[in-house]
């Protein structure tokens, strides 16, 4: 499975544009550019397990490689599902915690 069965890889590419300016990146407004928060919870998750590549529980700064060098920083250090769903969605992931740790 790759991200572009998921989202529309016009989306992707989309939010990138969007984001190249220093310090402009806005994870929130990224991941809605995606068109992650119109997708449905297993797609999140879906997406969640394609972008945490070492099957961590976690996606590290690392492994968002599409947007390293736009203030990717913004972002917590590492994203679990909990956050990154409710990141996507605005709505929290039903029987998860929303640590970072």
């Amino acid at each position: 499975m790759s991200l572009t069965s998921i989202l529309s890889a016009d989306d992707i590419q989309n939010a990138i544009k969007d984001c190249e300016a220093p310090d402009t990146f806005c994870y929130k407004k990224f991941f809605k550019l995606c068109g992650l928060s119109s997708k449905t919870p297993k797609e999140v998750k879906d997406v969640f397990q394609i972008l945490d590549e070492d099957n961590s529980g976690y996606i590290e700064h690392s492994e968002l490689k599409c947007v390293k060098g736009y203030g990717v920083s913004a972002l917590p250090q590492a994203l679990n599902l909990s956050l990154f769903f409710s990141i996507c969605t605005f709505v929290p992931l039903p029987g998860f915690t929303s640590s970072t740790n």
